[in-house]
């Protein structure tokens, strides 16, 4: 666009959440609030975090470099979730608070999340990427796209993981678990090996239900390390969901559809790998149902599986581990859930590289005196902004959508 009828250009909203580029200038015009940005092309890509954090908790802090000759500093840019609306569907699987980054095409940019109150530094588990506008558009994508992780700051504890699993035992709450399909989760109680607490998909035909539905959690993206071996452990009840009697599954019996009156699958673990700006969605399969012993009046069946993360499962920008797979009228009952690393392969060091893309870009240190904003923390789109829900519940393989765009990723500070 073009604000004198000769110099292209964008105009934007005068706000300082997207005016990142040095040359953009508030336009003279007492009825608009309006900014024009000469001679540039602006990309917009949107952030995806937990939907678990409250709208407008998490504060994205964005500095970096045009890719101009002389490299110019972009001014620093804060934005955060502006949604108003209602959740629909806060716990479902496919919803994440969402943060939408505006800035010059080409550039380098280095992040970091904030706390909004505190501004603390804080890694949320995982921020998956996508570009909003159309693939090329009227610039390249960014050069480089680097989310600090926090792996060497002071300010975030010694990074476990051992175990990525977070409240597997549900005693006291069903904090960091999701729902797949949209039928909700049942805090309920009695749990296996005589616990007090368990959860339960809810899975009645009559709601909708089917053999997409189940529970899951996402998992801490830095915990994703290739070469090493992840071991999958739980206990899973299943019950008719109309007469709450044990129901037997078959052991031997595959994903069919759910509308298939033979159909007495078991229940397996995925872990589902997203990294939409390269383009690659994966579904390893990593545990599956031991031994059914239903019929002899046990109420818990276990689930065990081994895995070996690749490279590409590096790369993801979400890692999504969920247990579903019963046919509709199954509730699936969940207890005692691990995933935990362990070193098979001598060849891995201590101190693995965390390498999450084949052109990694690395930040040495983020400054912590960020230059001071006067922000009212406005984004490209106001109205735009939204929690993003899939309501295609055939199955969760469709609700991701593969676009390719090359050279943006998260990038590890370091390795503790």
């Amino acid at each position: 666009f073009s604000s004198d009828g000769g110099t292209p250009g964008f105009i934007i909203s005068n706000t300082n959440a997207i005016k990142a580029h040095p040359d953009c200038y508030a336009l003279d015009n007492a009825e608009t609030c309006a900014a024009f940005c000469p001679n540039t092309c602006l990309r917009s890509m949107t952030v995806s975090v937990p939907s678990y954090y409250e709208r407008g908790a998490l504060t994205l802090e964005v500095t970096g470099a045009l890719a101009d000759t002389d490299g110019r500093a972009i001014t620093p840019i804060r934005v955060k979730d502006f949604q108003t609306k209602h959740i629909k569907l806060p716990r479902k699987e496919s919803s994440h608070g969402r943060l939408f980054v505006t800035l010059p095409a080409g550039g380098h940019y280095t992040a970091r999340f904030l706390l909004t109150e505190s501004g603390t530094p804080v890694w949320p588990l995982y921020a998956n990427l996508q570009y909003e506008d159309t693939e090329g558009n009227c610039g390249p994508d960014f050069g480089s796209f680097a989310i600090d992780e926090l792996e060497s700051s002071h300010q975030q504890p010694q990074l476990q993981c051992d175990q990525l699993v977070q409240n597997g035992d549900f005693e006291t709450s069903d904090d960091f678990w999701w729902h797949v399909g949209n039928l909700g989760l049942v805090h309920a109680d009695g749990g296996a090996n005589g616990s007090m607490k368990s959860l339960m998909a809810p899975n009645a035909i009559a709601n909708g239900g089917g053999q997409w539905v189940g529970v899951g959690q996402y998992l801490d993206t830095r915990c994703i390390e290739e070469g090493y071996t992840y071991t999958l452990s739980a206990k899973i009840k299943l019950t008719n969901s109309v007469t709450n009697a044990l129901v037997q599954c078959n052991l031997n019996d595959g994903y069919s559809s759910s509308s298939d009156p033979n159909n007495n699958s078991c229940p397996g673990a995925t872990l589902r790998f997203v990294n939409n700006v390269d383009g690659v969605t994966s579904w390893p399969n990593v545990g599956t149902m031991q031994v059914d012993t239903s019929s002899s009046g046990e109420e818990w069946n276990t689930m065990e599986g081994t895995f070996v993360a690749t490279a590409e499962n590096v790369a993801a920008h979400a890692a999504f581990l969920y247990v579903s797979g019963s046919p509709a009228d199954v509730d699936i009952t969940v207890d005692d859930v691990s995933f935990t690393r362990v070193v098979t392969n001598t060849d891995i060091s201590d101190a693995p590289s965390f390498v999450p893309s084949l052109t990694p870009s690395a930040i040495t240190d983020v400054p912590s005196d960020m230059p001071s904003i006067n922000s009212p923390f406005d984004a490209s789109n106001t109205e735009s902004i939204q929690f993003l829900e899939n309501n295609n519940d055939d199955s969760i393989r469709n609700e991701t959508v593969l676009k390719m765009h090359n050279h943006v990723e998260i990038s590890n500070v370091s390795h503790l």
